[in-house]
């Protein structure tokens, strides 16, 4: 194939989605921030690539290894961006200039396509490009403790995706038919934003695992004893979460029926996909010992307090999300409905449902 490609974020989905490229033939141009790379890439360019094991196994070379943003995008035309929500401005600042004529893919999108927008349009900056993303990461996977190595439990069997405006999304499918993911095309960006889905899983099990997360430092395995609850629960979520990823869902769901489209959850959230691996504990990561996670501090800002925002819009109450948002607050001694992405941040602030809507047609 030989088609160069950008990958920007070398954190666990950035690792996934380079090696899965690099291994379909692409060339990888692969970029991190300067205070993250001996970390992130310094140990790729002593092992001579990323090794890859669980879905998809071999050792993944990179062509370029970089901390420069120029160096990264030479010559690549899609320019995939696998980086947590909190930090999109931060890339987006670094990146915006240099993308005329790119297709930029967010994984997760997280409204960062309207964020995108609207700084190229305030700089002035006449940068035309493809701008889209998918609901969150194809792969649930991690990087572990050994240097430059990623372990890929499984692939999710899709992951949806759209452009801004929407008529910029048959282009984006062309541009990536060679994908080792499957990208499945939904009516628009406000779709993928709203499909967010990590926040389903992570939250209930953070909040209703707590006193476990703190009491085990660090042993607490994040499937095997709280999403699926062991081997005797086939693959299904504990009992209690399942009732509140249900109730979370069921607001969620709400919300986007309001805004136009329905919402279908995927599969892993009551049923996880067949596994690349044997059920074994040493397939399996440790967690955290503490609360202080992505899991809280990215999803309940990036995801609960956006979808209540919406939910205000759009005239559905929401007090399981808000209830959540409140007690992880309370938890983290943060007040995440202030922080969180609103309507408002989002630039929608005074519009109406309709205004929003064509927003992203």
């Amino acid at each position: 194939m030989g088609e160069r490609i950008a990958v920007l974020g070398a954190g666990n989905g950035g690792y996934a989605l380079a090696s899965d490229l690099a291994l379909s033939g692409y060339k990888v141009n692969l970029f991190e921030l300067e205070r993250f790379r001996e970390f992130n890439l310094n140990p790729i360019e002593e092992k001579g690539g990323i090794e890859r094991d669980g879905m998809r196994s071999g050792l993944a070379e990179m062509d370029v290894l970089t901390s420069d943003i120029e160096e990264a995008l030479e010559g690549a035309k899609i320019v995939n961006v696998t980086i947590p929500a909190f930090a999109h401005t931060e890339f987006i600042e670094l990146m915006a200039s240099h993308l005329e004529g790119k297709t930029v893919i967010f994984f997760p999108l997280n409204f960062a396509d309207v964020k995108l927008r609207r700084f190229i349009a305030e700089k002035d900056l006449g940068v035309k490009a493809i701008i889209a993303g998918g609901e969150t990461m194809p792969y649930a996977c991690r990087r572990m403790k050994r240097p430059a190595y990623i372990f890929v439990r499984w692939t999710f069997p899709r992951t949806r995706v759209a452009a801004a405006p929407a008529g910029d999304t048959a282009r984006l499918m062309e541009s990536t038919k060679g994908y080792p993911i499957n990208l499945e095309p939904v009516s628009s960006t406000l779709e993928v934003s709203m499909a967010y889905e990590n926040p389903l899983g992570h939250i209930p099990m953070m909040l209703l695992n707590a006193a476990s997360i703190e009491r085990t430092a660090g042993k607490w395995e994040i499937f095997y004893d709280t999403l699926v609850g062991g081997k005797e629960r086939e693959g299904k979520p504990q009992r209690s979460q399942e009732k509140l990823i249900e109730a979370i869902k069921h607001e969620q769901s709400a919300v986007c029926e309001k805004l136009g489209f329905s919402f279908e959850a995927e599969p892993y959230v009551g049923e996880l996909p067949s596994p690349a691996v044997p059920w074994s504990l040493d397939t399996y990561w440790s967690m955290t010992d503490r609360m202080n996670y992505r899991y809280l501090t990215e999803d309940v800002p990036y995801g609960l307090v956006t979808w209540a925002s919406f939910g205000d819009l759009v005239g559905v109450k929401t007090p399981t999300l808000d209830s959540c948002i409140q007690i992880s607050s309370v938890l983290l001694d943060r007040d995440f409905k202030a922080e969180g992405m609103t309507v408002e941040k989002l630039g929608f602030g005074g519009m109406t449902t309709k205004q929003v809507v064509d927003f992203f047609r």
